[in-house]
Order: C-alpha cells, then structure tokens, then sequence
C-alpha cells in the first residue's frame, strides 16, 4: 500500500520468482483498508505517508479487522518519532525507502520468521 505507482511496481517486479506473490495493491489509505478486508494478504507493506488517510490511521483500522495482521511500514521518513508510533500501534516492522530487491526479500524472510 503505497501512493506512489513506481514503488508499486517496483515491489511487484522484485516479488517476481520469489516465494513471495503480489497480492494487490492501494494508493490510499482508504482504499488500502477496503484491499485488506477483501483480500486478507499475510503480510501489508504500508506507506506511512499517504492520501485520504495516512498510515498509522490505516495500520489501526486494519489491525480493529484482524489483531493479528503483520503489518510492516515503509517510508522514506527517518523520524523515530512516527516509526515509534506505528511501532506501538502494533506495526511489526519498518523498512526504509529506497529498498534493493535483496534488502526487500531479506526484510520479508526475517519477517515471516519472526512470531
């Protein structure tokens, strides 16, 4: 879930041939909410700035659909002060912006790994 169709595909194109599949997508966050009750991916990599509704708003309405969501952030923000509140919204991780495909697939293995 991201606003910006670049990173979409980019994401898309670097899950290609990996165990991981593309699910969907949503460039807001409103419609990331409405992508997640439809699909139920295992795992949301979510914007922290977006559209219509920003992350850590989307993250807590996902997460009053399923507890147990593994929902990770992305952004291009270094502010702890943000990264802290998605973390406590109960966010499993963070990855930052601009990812290789390695450090994507990396960060998607260590977080299925981890309960």
């Amino acid at each position: 879930m991201d606003d910006s169709v670049g990173v979409l595909t980019l994401i898309g194109t670097y899950l290609q041939g990996s165990e991981f599949v593309f699910a969907g997508s949503a460039r807001d966050g409103r419609s990331a909410v409405d992508k997640y009750t439809k699909l139920k991916p295992d795992i949301v990599l979510l914007d922290i700035v977006m559209p219509e509704q920003g992350g850590p708003e989307t993250l807590k309405q996902i997460l009053a659909i399923n507890p147990g969501a593994t929902v990770a952030m992305i952004s291009s923000l270094t502010g702890d002060d943000v990264v802290n509140e998605c973390a406590r919204l109960g966010a499993r991780s963070y990855l930052k912006k601009p990812f290789t495909k390695d450090g994507l697939l990396h960060f998607l293995k260590e977080l299925v790994a981890t309960p």
